[in-house]
């Protein structure tokens, strides 16, 4: 009796464990899922081709020329880093507007860290936008070393344009 007690005491205690694994399971999946959603706003590298495709594809919907893209080297944010972009985007206000609502709803950390709207002269109702935007990247593979990064901080920042006529 005193062997059949114990082992259902026993039992008893790993029908408990067992109700412990199954929610240690449904937690790790869960983080898995928060992991995936932080890996979509804050991808691991920058993946700029990538992002100008979207703005590209963005611009074209709501009927934005884009005139030019400037990208300069990553730089640090914080525990992040950084792509900065300068935009230039021909077009109806309104369109301004729509993509300036597109490019806010993007999953990936986006920020805007200036703007300018200017009236084209040429054409009534048209404006050109010049947009300062930075895109986010966590970094953990494409960062530079700490030394690498004080040395290209001394010696300037490398800008690539990239040009294109989209109507």
């Amino acid at each position: 009796r005193r062997a059949i007690a114990a082992k259902e005491a026993r039992l008893a205690g790993l029908r408990g464990l067992s109700a412990h694994i199954d929610e240690l399971d449904r937690e790790v999946e869960s983080r898995r899922s928060e992991l995936a959603r932080l890996d979509e706003r804050l991808p691991e590298h920058e993946g700029l081709d990538g992002f100008l495709k979207e703005i590209t594809r963005i611009a074209q919907r709501v009927d934005l020329a884009v005139r030019s893209v400037k990208s300069d080297r990553p730089v640090a944010a914080g525990a992040a880093m950084e792509v900065p972009l300068a935009l230039a985007l021909e077009g109806d206000f309104g369109a301004v507007y729509d993509f300036m609502l597109a490019l806010e709803s993007l999953p990936r950390i986006t920020r805007v860290d200036a703007m300018r709207v200017n009236a084209l002269a040429s054409d009534e109702g048209r404006v050109r936008a010049e947009l300062s935007i930075s895109i986010c990247f966590s970094g953990a593979h494409d960062a530079p070393a700490p030394a690498q990064a004080s040395a290209d901080a001394t010696k300037g920042t490398r800008s690539e344009e990239h040009t294109s006529e989209l109507q």
